[in-house]
């Protein structure tokens, strides 16, 4: 997954997921790793604890996965870039993200047919750990 890729390539990385979330079960090794609970996307909130982490942490990006990360990172108004993977077709929110990694060529067309320019979006297959 991508935080093993960033680990091995040497950088620091923070996930931060929602305290339910399933994935949690399986976070092990060097990650560094927070909770954040949320009411919804818009829960502002959320962004502001998201904003104290972030000026803790001072990330040089922040790699949003879903709808609901991307909008809660971008309600922290943190200066860090913020990438939106985007896992499936719900594309409204884009427009919050400075890039996009697209994990099929369709979903990087669809958006670029968004309004996410072209230069800015990277395809790069879903990062399964194995």
């Amino acid at each position: 997954d991508y935080n093993h890729a960033l680990l091995t390539a040497g950088c620091d990385v923070l996930a931060v997921t929602h305290p339910l979330a399933h994935i949690n079960l399986h976070i092990e090794g060097k990650l560094n790793h927070r909770t954040l609970s949320n009411w919804g996307s818009w829960d502002w909130v959320a962004g502001m604890r998201m904003r104290a982490l972030f000026e803790r942490w001072r990330p040089d990006a922040v790699i949003c996965h879903g709808n609901r990360a991307l909008q809660i990172a971008s309600l922290s108004k943190y200066h860090a870039p913020i990438i939106s993977v985007t896992h499936n077709y719900h594309l409204k929110h884009l427009a919050k993200a400075n890039f996009a990694f697209a994990l099929t060529q369709d979903l990087a067309s669809k958006a670029v047919a968004a309004g996410m320019p072209e230069s800015k979006v990277f395809r790069i297959p879903n990062m399964i750990a194995t």
